[in-house]
């Protein structure tokens, strides 16, 4: 995800960020393998769901109030951009591949396919999913200093009104209806961004940490999740939803803050955090493609040799990333 540049990181924020791109990680492999209906994987949802609204609540911390859409336009373009070309192209020719696996001979799946997925679908294609990301987090950034100052300062809860319509009327009409997604998801992101400026030091007290715990285990009681990608409800009660992940969000902030850890393997990832982020997805559909031809498994036995092969995979490139040229896309 995004990556601070400061003197000092903060430690804390690298854990949690860690923390959460290795349940990312997990979950999409989960997706693959067709293992998302376990026990299991049911019960870490509910322990993460909060986890893709940290982010955007993460960059709002570092919300500068006299920033201009204009600056902020520049840095976005700046940091973003630029990692979101080279890795769109990587998604590009790594869908190409698997289609190609699969015995895809329609052209029209290769060349055009991507782009419309792109500009009418998610932001990215279909080798680079999760890069929806980054199209949502440079639009709420670049227009952060008009909605957080509109309506007496409360414009990113209006944003989150309008996304809980939004939600609604996919989980009617049905999942994902509404296109573009970075459209419709950037209402959700705005109001987490907005409540990440609004809480930056307020989350570290007391009294929000035991009101947002007492929230955080009713939420194992009354489950609620969204696909945020979709903005779309993915079971339980969508108000509910706009009260765990804030909840969810302050115990971690909270928790990993007042513990003053240093965990190595979690600030290693989450200083990374791009890099994991970026490269995952496709790494994982080779992963994937490959496993199912040579490995006769399935459920449990699947995910854990393909949640492996990627992490590994990922740690043997790293420092190509790090130490070559590859370092400024990530």
């Amino acid at each position: 995800m995004e990556q601070i540049k400061r003197m000092k990181r903060i430690a804390y924020l690298d854990e949690v960020a860690g923390l959460f791109i290795i349940y990312m990680i997990f979950m999409h492999c989960c997706q693959f393998t067709g293992m998302t209906n376990t026990t299991f994987s049911q019960t870490l949802s509910v322990v993460f769901s909060c986890f893709m609204a940290w982010f955007f609540f993460k960059s709002g911390m570092f919300h500068k109030e006299n920033t201009t859409v204009k600056a902020a336009f520049s840095h976005g373009l700046r940091k973003l951009g630029r990692p979101f070309l080279f890795f769109w192209c990587v998604g590009f020719f790594v869908k190409a591949l698997c289609l190609f696996w699969d015995g895809d001979s329609n052209w029209v799946h290769y060349i055009l396919s991507p782009f419309k997925q792109t500009v009418l679908g998610g932001g990215t294609n279909g080798g680079e999913l999760p890069m929806w990301f980054l199209v949502t987090l440079f639009m709420v950034q670049t227009l952060s200093p008009i909605f957080l100052k509109s309506c007496k300062g409360y414009g990113w809860i209006v944003c989150g009104a309008i996304g809980c319509t939004v939600s609604v009327i996919n989980g009617q009409v049905g999942y994902g209806f509404l296109h573009p997604h970075y459209i419709f998801n950037f209402f959700p992101a705005m109001f987490f961004y907005g409540l990440g400026a609004c809480m930056r030091e307020r989350q570290f007290r007391t009294r929000y940490f035991v009101a947002s715990l007492a929230v955080y285990i009713l939420s194992f009681v009354f489950r609620s999740d969204v696909d945020f990608r979709v903005n779309t409800l993915v079971v339980g009660n969508l108000p509910l939803w706009y009260i765990y992940a804030p909840a969810g969000i302050v115990i971690f902030n909270y928790l990993f803050h007042k513990a003053n850890c240093n965990l190595i393997l979690l600030s290693s990832v989450g200083r990374d955090s791009m890099y994991w982020f970026l490269l995952h997805w496709p790494v994982l559909l080779i992963v994937q493609k490959i496993s199912v031809k040579c490995f006769s498994l399935s459920g449990g036995a699947l995910l854990i040799i393909v949640f492996l092969l990627v992490c590994v995979i990922l740690l043997l490139l790293r420092p190509l990333f790090k130490h070559t040229a590859l370092n400024k896309f990530v």
